[in-house]
């Protein structure tokens, strides 16, 4: 794990939408109806239905509370974003809880509909986890695979420039990929946060835990993202290089 970073203001950085368990009020155990944006943005995710609700897990993860999310109904979402739709930084801390088979995909977080394009940030998919960004209209950026276990907290990241994006688990650089899909106009059809969007009738619900999401609407350096990698694995006491 690097060194702690200390005063480490996503919001400052230009983060338009900060998720972070930490700052839910409540009892351990508990319903998540509405998780609050903290990068001043207003882009909470909420879920009305009860039985749909993903529970707060207080001091979960190295003494940090995370979301869970059962695999099977629960999800938070919200009708519009407003997410740029250019360059980004995308760092999630998160955990699918068992492996998976062939052609089932469990998401962090989607937004937009395939019929109008769309970016599938973070996914676990056959046993491995990677984010697939410029997935929709007429064919499918390459998913690439950056851990082929599941049952772990991992802090994962992603950049986009241009159309190449890059890819790191847990502070480590993966690989690059160039984009295949124009995505220009995802974005406009609604986010889910523990799912694929609802509203593309997909399940891919998530089965375990999500401590943070961090978007931003440029890519960070790599001086910037590390310091947030790093500020996240000490939050939530995971390992990271």
């Amino acid at each position: 794990m690097r060194a702690r970073q200390r005063h480490v203001n996503a919001r400052h950085a230009g983060a338009v939408l900060v998720l972070d368990a930490r700052y839910i009020a409540q009892a351990d155990n508990t319903a998540v109806s509405t998780w609050t944006d903290r990068s001043g943005s207003g882009y909470d995710f909420a879920q009305a239905t009860g039985a749909n609700q993903p529970t707060l897990q207080t001091g979960e993860v190295g003494g940090s509370s995370v979301v869970r999310f059962d695999g099977t109904s629960d999800y938070l979402v919200r009708s519009d974003t407003g997410f740029p739709t250019g360059n980004y930084t995308f760092i999630c801390l998160s955990k699918q809880n068992n492996a998976l088979t062939s052609g089932v995909s469990k998401t962090v977080m989607h937004y937009g509909q395939s019929s109008n394009g769309s970016a599938l940030f973070f996914t676990y998919n056959e046993d491995a986890n990677f984010p697939n960004d410029s997935w929709g209209v007429s064919s499918y950026a390459t998913g690439v695979g950056i851990a082929n276990s599941t049952g772990s907290h991992i802090v994962a990241s992603a950049t986009r420039n241009s159309s190449d994006y890059a890819i790191w688990k847990n502070g480590a650089s993966k690989t690059t990929k160039t984009m295949t899909t124009n995505t220009a106009v995802y974005g406009t059809n609604g986010a889910a946060v523990g799912s694929f969007n609802i509203a593309l009738s997909f399940g891919s619900k998530l089965d375990g835990d999500i401590g943070t999401i961090i978007y931003a609407g440029s890519q960070w350096s790599d001086s910037l993202r590390r310091k947030f990698e790093s500020a996240v694995a000490y939050s939530w006491k995971i390992a990271c290089s």
